[in-house]
């Protein structure tokens, strides 16, 4: 099955940094993490799969991976860049409220030659004081995780706040309550909206209805335990909600063109 890094397994100290140079990528099983990965590419571009989407990040480009996401460098890595993690914990609720509006649509981030220029002198200067863990390197680490998160915050918005704030709001609650509620209108009633509200800010920040984005979670989902776990098709239906296997299975198919046990066993060769 699909392992999971631990923070703590790497690391005695609050965050690790690691540079990253031209290797092979066969070599990097798909596997998720415990912690939050800031990616910075110093040069050439990278293919990588994320959550099972393609993204490439091309050079003074960042990236973002939350913890529990799948990931995977694709094809051969000849760039050069770095990432650094950061156990949640250390994370102010600010950073991770701004990693979950990124998590909305991850993109790579792109910085400008100015901010580009900053982390790479502070790049250096971690490069340069080895492979320690003190408070001054976490400050270094942090700084560098600033420009980067302030590339979301810079980044063009074509909604409104307060669709913003509705929708992770409505994520969340779809995250707690995925295996018992499906229906939009309750959604929205546990988040006082009218059901018209709701899928008109779902729909302004994702691009998706209510209930299309509904049915993408639970696919996000459903792909995740089958990667991740043993579990019987048929179980991952029963604890997302589904009774009724035959119907999970046709909605699988609809989304992903294959069955469940066709992804699971195309997705670990």
């Amino acid at each position: 099955m699909i392992p999971t890094l631990s923070l703590s397994a790497l690391s005695a100290g609050k965050f690790m940094f690691r540079a990253a140079g031209p290797r092979d990528a066969a070599r990097y099983q798909r596997h998720r993490d415990d912690y939050y990965l800031f990616g910075v590419m110093l040069s050439g571009e990278q293919e990588l799969s994320v959550d099972f989407r393609d993204i490439t990040v091309k050079e003074h480009q960042a990236i973002i991976i939350s913890p529990g996401q799948l990931h995977r460098p694709l094809g051969k890595i000849s760039t050069e860049g770095f990432g650094i993690a950061f156990a949640p914990e250390s994370l102010s609720d600010s950073d991770i409220a701004l990693i979950d509006e990124y998590s909305l649509n991850p993109h790579p981030l792109s910085l400008g030659t100015e901010d580009f220029g900053s982390v790479n002198a502070l790049y250096e200067i971690l490069l340069s004081r080895g492979d320690k863990d003190t408070d001054v390197e976490f400050s270094i680490a942090s700084a560098i995780k600033g420009i980067i998160l302030q590339q979301i915050g810079i980044s063009e918005k074509t909604c409104p706040g307060r669709y913003l704030r509705l929708v992770l709001d409505f994520r969340k609650l779809l995250k707690d309550n995925i295996s018992k509620i499906k229906s939009p209108s309750e959604f929205a009633s546990l988040l006082n909206v009218s059901g018209v509200y709701l899928n008109e800010a779902v729909k302004a920040v994702t691009g998706l209805s209510v209930s299309a984005y509904i049915i993408s979670y639970v696919i996000l989902c459903a792909k995740r335990k089958l990667a991740f776990t043993d579990l019987p098709a048929q179980e991952i239906a029963f604890t997302l909600g589904y009774d009724d296997y035959s119907y999970f299975s046709r909605l699988f198919r609809k989304q992903t063109g294959i069955s469940p046990r066709a992804f699971r066993q195309r997705y670990l060769e």
